[in-house]
């Protein structure tokens, strides 16, 4: 029995009971229910969002967590005691749960229990047998551990979360749809217990590799899709895989198992497929089953049916398909095929079947009746061959190849739309028994010849439009042309059928067609049917009812012709033709008016019947000398000035101009337009617009360096530097003269330049300029023995420099002295013995009192020989001492010790020494010795000597 008891309620209970029970933590925040002698807690009202769930309320153990219980309670952190053995379904739906751990008392949780979290990390309870629907999805999972108590993950279990580990039970049997869905998974490894893979179940995820355990038998739709896969290894368990299962990865090559007998839909669309190896079961590949790959072969040989696009954007280049029962349209679209076999029994080639290959002739056997749409479309074909059974060629089925010629079917009963649209066609013959030429059949060739059968009736849309076509024989029984039909040809004669009443709009516009004769059973000539010709002579020969806009516009009609009724709307056909103009040599001519007779004396009144009219042409007036004009703001402007006006009959007209132009020119800088308008005695009206700028009439101005510094011969470009603008003309550098630019680089010392530029009002600006031509660097030649006090060195001399200056700098490059000489050697004194120092030197142009300066050549370090050592000596008893003061900066001391006072080599013993210290001699010899030390320094493969010391005479 379960019971239901509210919290008042219980406090009442134990009041009226005067029982006191044990307190547990925070009892008092949840409503339950007795179940069992055990509590199921129903729901939470307390305020804490970090909550121990207690393990008693009120004395009993609690067992569950009930439905929806904490849903919706912002709740951060939750800890379960071990008494909990069931959380069910929603518990804890909606909160901000970011750890959790389920201790191993659970045993079982319910669908969606931790659903719309941000829980990142999960320990789960090793009691678990199933993970159900939506338990974990929507969280912030990075790692999940499936127990191995674990053999059923259901639908959506950890669907939208950011795993990228997940260590699966090794007891899993079932992962449920959905479940792994929108992760970041790189890798997986399914358990050898696995049977089956719902659909989606690993879609949206980053898998390279993946290996189909042996116990699988079905792999659901969308299963993989939209990974990452490279490899994958299928077991030969696998009976079904379902639509899209593998579809948006890299896969490059894919054995299909022995068990497998069909290939679904989309199942491996969109990857990187160069080889596929199937079994000779399989006999049904479905629709787009390997569509977007890179396939060049594909053994087709034990396959029946091929469902639509199924390997439509791969790069196969032959098929057979000799033994298919059935093939899908689209099926081998977008490849590179330049052969193929089709099936013995096919009669209808399927939609767009071969559709942007690379097919360049074709030949369809007496079976093939009709041809679906699309179906050889975006090819090469320049050659093909139709048997004359053929009934049917679909829309577009030729579109878009390299055909120059065809000869269409003999039974052919229904030629589509855009059939042979952009080809090279220049010739076409059409079969008697066709009644309709479809719209844009013949579209975008090079037609010249065509011929039309008399069965024919209707033309339909833009059927012949954009060819060359320059005459045509319309058979008597064409009942309807329609629009654009033979628009932008080059017809110059046409005879309208007897049996047509309308001529349709722009059906033979665009044309060169000279003379017209509209018969008597047209009724309705609509919009520009014949618009934009050369028509000269019109003779209509019975009044048409309805006459469309600009039907016989923009032609330079001179004669027409009517016959016996009035046509009240013919005014609409000829809108226009008062703007009509056509040139004369240099001249233009234009439209004055409709005349009666011949003579061009008699103006038409506009009544049709029974009239002739000739229409009648002048010549526009001219008027020259409206070049851009300039003024200065505030300046009153001559709008004649310089301007003349002319007409061919009238003559001088240049008092007739008139000008508009805005007044806020005289007051306002800007430019402005002059319309200028002169209207002839024959009422011809000619408009000019002439430009006129407005300024304050500023001097050009040039701006730049009026010094500039270069170095030895590099080219020199005179407006590098320099900009010459103008207010009103803008960039005025091609209008500047330059004098005194074209100097040799190579000779240094000082260039003077002068820039000069005029505006358009004459306006003058002049800029000087002088340049620096710097001589060329200096390179050091050689250091001499440099002694204790002196170092001279020596550099290459500059050809045009007039002297140097030689910098002394100490060894930390601080600047000691400066030296001036017309020499290219210098030595420099009065040194500290045993120094580093460091030098530089440049050229110099010498021009008047201005000193041209070259570049330093980098600083070279010399040193000063030692000086040479004050030595010292002291008698001992076996021998002579000689000791001097010691300096760390020498390299080596050579010591001299001699029985004669010249240092005769015979006499004389030299030895080295790094020390300041040495003995020599033997007292006890009564000789005379004389001794000598100098000292050396090393330094850049260079030996630097001491003078000798002062001789020691021991005695």
């Amino acid at each position: 029995m379960i019971k239901k008891i509210g919290l008042s309620m219980v406090l009442f209970i134990m009041a009226t009971l005067i029982f006191t029970p044990k307190i547990f933590a925070n009892e008092q925040d949840y409503t339950y229910i007795i179940e069992d002698d055990a509590i199921t807690i129903t729901g939470y009202i307390g305020k804490e969002k970090n909550i121990q769930i207690p393990s008693k309320i009120n004395g009993m153990p609690v067992r569950k967590i009930g439905e929806l219980a904490f849903a919706h309670k912002n709740i951060e952190a939750v800890s379960f005691p071990s008494t909990v053995e069931v959380i069910e379904r929603a518990a804890f739906f909606s909160n901000e749960l970011q750890t959790l751990t389920l201790p191993n008392t659970i045993k079982e949780i319910g669908e969606s229990s931790f659903d719309y979290n941000h829980i990142a990390e999960v320990k789960l309870s090793n009691q678990l047998k199933e993970i159900p629907k939506s338990a974990f999805s929507s969280n912030r999972l990075i790692k999940v551990d499936i127990p191995n108590s674990v053999k059923i993950i259901g639908s959506s279990a950890f669907e939208r979360n950011r795993l990228t580990t997940v260590k699966l039970s090794n007891q899993l049997e079932i992962i449920g749809d959905r479940a792994f869905k929108s992760n970041y998974m790189k890798q997986v490894q399914l358990p050898k217990t696995l049977y089956k893979i719902g659909n989606f179940a690993f879609e949206y995820n980053q898998l390279k590799s993946l290996i189909i355990p042996s116990k699988v038998t079905t792999i659901g739709r969308n299963a993989f899709k939209l990974n990452q896969l490279e490899t994958i290894s299928l077991s030969n368990s696998v009976q079904q895989i379902g639509e899209s299962a593998f579809a948006s990865n890299r896969l490059k090559e894919i054995t299909l198992p022995q068990s497998l007998q069909v290939i679904e839909k989309s199942v491996f669309h969109k990857n990187q497929l160069t080889k596929v190896v199937i079994n000779e079961h399989i006999k049904t590949i479905q629709s787009g089953a390997f569509s977007d790959n890179h396939l060049t072969t594909f053994d087709l040989s034990h396959v029946q049916e091929i469902g639509a696009g199924a390997f439509s954007s791969n790069k196969l280049k032959t098929v057979n398909l000799a033994h298919m029962t059935s093939v899908g349209s689209h099926a081998f679209e977008k490849n590179q095929i330049v052969n193929f076999i089709l099936p013995t029994n096919m009669t209808k080639i399927p939609d767009s079947l071969f559709e942007n290959n690379k097919l360049k002739t074709l030949q369809l056997s007496e079976k093939i009746t009709e041809i679906g749409a699309s179906a050889f479309a975006a090819n090469y074909l320049s050659q093909i061959q139709l048997s004359n059974e053929m009934h049917t060629i679909g829309s577009r089925a030729f579109k878009d190849n390299q055909l120059t010629n065809i000869d269409l079917p003999l039974k052919l009963k229904k030629l589509g739309e855009s059939s042979f649209k952009n080809n090279h066609l220049t010739t076409v013959v059409v079969p008697e028994g066709l009644q309709k030429i479809g719209s844009n059949a013949f579209e975008e060739n090079q037609l010249k010849h065509v011929t039309l059968p008399d069965s024919l009736e209707v033309i339909d849309y833009a059927a012949f439009q954009e060819n060359l076509i320059e005459t045509i024989q319309l058979p008597e029984g064409i009942k309807q042309i329609d629009s654009y039909a033979f628009s932008n040809n080059q017809l110059k004669k046409l005879k309208i059928p007897s049996a047509m009443i309308k001529i349709s709009s722009d059906s033979f516009s665009k044309n060169q067609l000279k003379t017209l004769t509209i018969p008597k059973n047209i009724q309705v000539i609509d919009l520009r049917a014949f618009k934009q010709n050369q028509l000269q002579n019109v003779t209509i020969e019975e009044g048409i009812k309805v006459w469309g806009e600009e039907a016989l516009s923009q032609n330079p009609i001179e004669k027409i012709t009517f016959s016996a009724d009035e046509m009240p709307t013919f005014e609409k056909a000829m809108s226009q033709q008062n703007q009509m103009t056509k040139m004369d040599g240099n001249m233009l001519k234009g439209h004055i008016a409709w005349m009666t007779d011949e003579q061009l004396t008699t103006k038409w009144d506009g009544k049709t019947a029974n009239t002739t009219i000739y229409r009648k042409w002048g010549y526009f007036p001219e008027i020259k000398g409206l070049e851009d004009a300039y003024v200065t703001i505030g300046e009153d402007f001559d709008f004649l000035k310089d301007v003349e006006a002319f007409d061919v009959e009238d003559g001088n007209l240049t008092q007739k101009i008139t000008w508009d132009v805005n007044s806020l020119y005289k007051s306002k800088i800007g430019n402005y337009t002059i319309q200028y308008v002169v209207k002839d005695s024959d009422g011809l009206v000619r408009f000019y617009n002439r430009k006129l700028n407005v300024d304050t009439n500023t001097k050009p101005v040039i701006t730049g360096k009026s010094k500039e510094i270069i170095p030895y011969n590099k080219y020199f470009d005179p407006f590098e530097n320099v900009q010459v603008t103008d207010q009103e003309d803008g960039n005025l550098q091609e209008k500047t003269t330059v004098t005194g630019w074209d100097f040799d680089t190579t000779k240094p010392g000082i260039y003077k330049l002068t820039y000069r530029v005029k505006d358009a009002r004459g306006n003058e600006a002049v800029f000087y300029k002088t340049v620096h031509v710097k001589p060329y660097k200096v390179y050091w030649n050689k250091q001499t023995s440099a002694t204790a006090r002196t170092i001279p060195v020596a550099w290459d001399q500059v050809v045009g420099a007039s002297g140097y200056e030689v910098l002394l700098y100490d060894r930390n490059g601080k600047y000691l002295r400066k030296y001036d000489t017309k020499k290219t050697v210098y030595t420099f004194k009065e040194l500290e013995p045993l120094t580093y120092y460091s030098f530089r030197v440049r050229a110099y142009k010498q021009v008047g009192s201005q000193r041209i300066l070259g570049d330093l050549f980098i600083k070279e370090r010399i040193v000063t020989a030692p000086s040479a050592p004050k030595i010292q000596w002291k008698k001992l008893k076996n021998d002579y001492r000689i000791t001097w003061p010691r300096n760390a900066n020498v390299s080596l001391y050579k010591i001299q010790c001699s029985t004669s006072k010249t240092f005769n080599k015979k006499y004389t013993r030299t030895l080295n020494s790094n020390k300041p210290l040495v003995y020599v001699g033997d007292p006890k010899n009564k000789k005379t010795y004389y001794v000598r030390v100098q000292a050396i320094k090393y330094y850049k493969d260079r030996q630097y000597t001491s003078a000798w010391s002062q001789v020691k005479v021991l005695k």
